[in-house]
């Protein structure tokens, strides 16, 4: 009998340790559940307040006055040029596509020679080499809007070209950004600046 009741207590005992585990550990599931919504509660209310300034910050622009064209920075491109001015203008934010010639996408050669056929009415080559080869060598203490500026990039033959504007900026089409204002002074292109050139001029 004495054995009976004690199993029937040891029974009883392993019931209530197993629920209380059990309890202990949803409990803990239910705290760590707690704390993980309200960190992402207080991050969305971070996020929130970023927004809203965001938002407060891009108040809408007067968009009867055209915008002129600038550099990622939001600089003036300082372009004299009406007509250069309007087609780069047309350009901008295109993407780039290797082979493109078109505002679907485009790549430097195919935006540079867009860019001369209707501006200055000529035709330049398909490739930056074959568009450095046709042009004329020119100092960079000369160099004026409309000029060519080029570069080797991992390259020993000319792979990018693009259009000086002023100001050390150029305009071009960048395989990660697609056509952008950019300033020869970023150590990007410093490094990798190879010549300046002029065609037709």
């Amino acid at each position: 009998m004495m054995n009976r009741n004690a199993l029937f207590i040891l029974v009883i005992s392993c019931l209530l340790g197993i629920v209380s585990c059990k309890t202990a550990l949803t409990d803990k599931t239910e705290y760590e559940n707690g704390w993980e919504l309200e960190n992402q509660n207080r991050q969305a209310n971070k996020n929130k307040g970023k927004n809203d300034k965001t938002a407060a910050n891009n108040k809408p622009t007067n968009t009867t006055t055209p915008k002129p064209a600038t550099d990622p920075k939001g600089g003036n491109s300082g372009i004299a040029s009406t007509s250069l001015k309007k087609e780069i203008e047309q350009w901008l934010g295109v993407p780039y596509k290797y082979g493109g010639t078109t505002k679907q996408g485009v790549d430097c050669s195919g935006f540079c020679g867009n860019v001369f056929k209707n501006v200055y009415n000529l035709t330049l080559g398909r490739s930056a080499q074959d568009i450095y080869d046709q042009s004329k060598p020119i100092n960079r203490n000369i160099i004026k809007e409309g000029d060519l500026v080029f570069f080797k990039i991992n390259s020993s033959r000319v792979s990018h070209v693009g259009i000086y504007l002023s100001q050390n900026k150029f305009v071009h089409a960048s395989t990660s950004r697609g056509v952008i204002i950019s300033n020869l002074e970023e150590a990007y292109w410093t490094k990798y600046y190879y010549a300046a050139g002029r065609v037709g001029q």
